[in-house]
């Protein structure tokens, strides 16, 4: 289930850096930023996630670097009254798993690992609006896929992979100072639309080896994003905080080469992520 308390805390410390960003004031006669239309943005992505499964006591601690950013923006709000942008983003890394193993006869035991690695890619897209002198509103759409590699480093986990589809509406103020200077706060709220979690059961060899990959519709979730971008010259600087809970799949039914059968479903779980995207834009 979705932490309502914490999307309520969340979007108030969102709406007072919003209202904040629209309350600076603009150079009077600056030249525009946007002096053309079309911009592209290439950078790096630094990250620290943290990963839960409360129901079942099991938690990931993951840090991607390096990882790498790109865009296509249309945006000159001295010109045009809409804008839009597509992403694509690549984060690789590891994490550090804390939780327990769990054998055939359901007996469990605490279990440690580290620098197990994972990645996940994503690309979005969002068109949107202008709202007077330093408003804007958006809407979109956000693919993401995410790749847990923890079995090539350890023999007790299997491939895990979810890919899923979000909606984006959101709202934003943003503020020039100059020539090439400006910082913009972006907040939106992502409705989970549709999302797939496969698990590779078959990594574990021996008498899994047999089991096919068990494929299960994650219910529900939701994604809260907001970020601060500023532009400097030629640089950008865009930190971030984003959460997500994702509510559990139905058991699956699955049986192993010896005759042994069992049940498997993702827990519902919540991911906190923090960090920065930062390069050149031309």
């Amino acid at each position: 289930m979705i932490d309502k308390c914490k999307i309520l805390i969340i979007t108030l410390i969102a709406g007072i850096f919003v209202i904040t960003a629209a309350a600076l004031p603009r150079a009077a006669n600056a030249t525009q930023i946007n002096d053309r239309p079309v911009h592209l943005y290439v950078g790096i992505n630094m990250a620290y996630a943290n990963y839960s499964e409360p129901t079942i006591g099991v938690s990931h601690k993951s840090t991607y670097f390096p990882g790498m950013v790109a865009k296509i923006a249309i945006e000159q709000p001295a010109e045009f009254a809409f804008f839009s942008q597509i992403q694509y983003k690549y984060q690789s890394g590891s994490y550090d798993y804390d939780g327990y193993i769990q054998y055939l006869d359901g007996s469990k035991r605490s279990y440690h690992d580290t620098a197990l690695p994972n990645s996940k890619q994503g690309g979005e897209f969002i068109i949107g609006s202008y709202v007077g002198d330093v408003l804007k509103l958006f809407v979109g759409m956000e693919y993401e896929n995410i790749v847990d590699d923890g079995f090539t480093a350890s023999p007790y986990f299997y491939q895990r992979t979810r890919d899923s589809f979000y909606g984006i509406l959101g709202a934003g103020a943003y503020a020039d100072f100059g020539f090439h200077k400006s910082l913009e706060i972006m907040v939106a709220a992502k409705p989970m639309m549709r999302s797939y979690h496969d698990s590779r059961l078959s990594d574990l060899g021996g008498i899994w080896a047999d089991v096919p990959t068990m494929h299960q519709k994650q219910p529900h979730g939701l994604r809260f994003d907001i970020s601060a971008k500023y532009r400097y010259e030629n640089l950008w600087f865009q930190p971030y905080f984003q959460y997500t809970s994702i509510g559990g799949t139905k058991y699956d039914k699955f049986c192993l080469s010896n005759g042994l059968c069992g049940r498997i479903s993702e827990p519902e779980n919540q991911t906190t992520e923090i960090g920065i995207n930062m390069g050149v834009w031309f």
